[in-house]
């Protein structure tokens, strides 16, 4: 074992191998120890000969031998998979919760956002990465392809369709969005959160078929019961949770909340995570003031570990109507659930699909009126009926979104043995 990645790393290096070298090197190994090393030679990057009088890339090369050695002498060994994550809320969605709810015995899996680098990865079976968009690393990909290696692409958002009022225009380009589309290409499996979205990748990427694994989390995971949701205290409360490129989608219902704010005076607006410039702007306004909760971002362990704990009477989801949010997932509708919060959203995709309005949460177009109409009626209407809606929610989320439901398909995607 030890002497495989040697004869790897000098056959890499040019050395001349014959059975009858009489020269004072040589390594001691069988003829069916030399053609496994020859053979694993090729699944290690030749773009790592031009480098190879740095000292680092023999370290590189030898550690990749190594990899590749231990998995062909044990073909039994449990399987590996990598996933590099996206470092915000999707990598969590995408990788941190399906792995809890996939690994086992048999399977080995580590979730990091370490960069994509060739060496690391050899020893992993299976490589998934999230919404990559850059052409170095769609090289490296390209080689762990040809290293045998199955690359599966996740996206849940459709940059394809990006517009300059949304943050995302101004960090991803053209030749961004030509990067992932060859990566998407590449791929051996393109995984995404819907329908609308997988049907507009199959139009922008020609020779994929992207499989729909929908967001999902684990229902049972300490959420609050029914009865005990709601507001603690005499106040009323009004949430939404979100980051920066959601600011646009407040214009959708800023006016009614602040309307709100102005006529009843035991209501407040609790914000977790970003907070809005339209909110900022209006803070110190006599009917706001000493009214608003914000609690910042942190990691996405701990944004899930602190959003048990909210408590509130009505969740409000707006969208711009754009062709971008039309490709979300209902995120937002089913956080706000599983804590025990009726849905105020917009009527729309992905709301449209998830929502029965009226039943299990109120849609609502892009109108003032509208919204502040439904905010109010959610807010003065008995709690039972609020708890209501929750728990047909509830049993929508359960049904359709529970992660132990969806494993299977995160199985078979990784090409990992049942």
């Amino acid at each position: 074992m030890r002497e495989i990645p040697k004869a790897i790393t000098w056959i890499m290096l040019g050395a001349i191998v014959h059975e009858k070298y009489k020269g004072g090197f040589f390594l001691p190994l069988s003829p069916d120890d030399m053609a496994l090393a020859q053979g694993l030679r090729g699944s290690i990057s030749t773009g790592h000969v031009d480098r190879m009088l740095g000292g680092r890339q023999i370290i590189d090369v030898y550690r990749a031998a190594e990899c590749l050695t231990r998995k062909a002498l044990d073909p039994m060994a449990p399987q590996r998979v990598a996933m590099l994550k996206d470092k915000g809320g999707a990598g969590y969605w995408r990788m941190v919760l399906p792995a809890r709810a996939i690994a086992g015995e048999g399977v080995h899996i580590d979730v990091t956002s370490a960069d994509v680098k060739f060496d690391y990865l050899l020893e992993y079976d299976t490589i998934m990465v999230q919404r990559l968009s850059d052409w170095e690393s769609y090289y490296v990909l390209e080689k762990l392809k040809k290293a045998g290696k199955h690359i599966v692409y996740d996206i849940d958002d459709d940059i394809f369709s990006l517009t300059p009022d949304n943050p995302a225009f101004h960090v991803i380009g053209r030749d961004n969005q030509q990067a992932a589309a060859a990566c998407m290409k590449l791929a051996d499996k393109v995984t995404t959160t819907t329908d609308v979205l997988a049907n507009r990748l199959r139009q922008i990427v020609d020779d994929i078929s992207p499989e729909v694994i929908p967001n999902a989390m684990d229902t049972r995971d300490g959420w609050l019961p029914t009865e005990e949701t709601g507001s603690p205290d005499e106040w009323k409360r009004i949430f939404w949770q979100g980051s920066a490129p959601h600011e646009q989608d407040w214009g959708v219902c800023i006016e009614a909340v602040d309307r709100i704010m102005g006529k009843h005076k035991n209501v407040r607006l609790v914000l977790l995570g970003y907070l809005p410039q339209c909110v900022i702007a209006r803070i110190e306004q006599p009917h706001w003031k000493g009214r608003v909760e914000h609690i910042g971002f942190n990691d996405p362990e701990t944004y899930f570990d602190i959003i048990h704990h909210v408590r509130a009477d009505v969740a409000v989801a707006p969208l711009q109507p754009q062709t971008f949010n039309e490709a979300k997932s209902p995120i937002k509708w089913l956080e706000a659930t599983l804590i025990g919060i009726p849905v105020v959203a917009s009527a729309m995709e992905p709301y449209a699909s998830v929502i029965e309005d009226g039943e299990d949460g109120r849609l609502v177009p892009p109108d003032t009126d509208a919204w502040y109409r439904a905010l109010e009626e959610m807010l003065l209407c008995p709690a039972k009926e609020r708890r209501d809606m929750v728990r047909v929610a509830r049993r929508r989320a359960s049904s359709d979104f529970d992660i132990r439901n969806i494993s299977g398909a995160w199985t078979d995607i990784l090409k990992l043995r049942r």
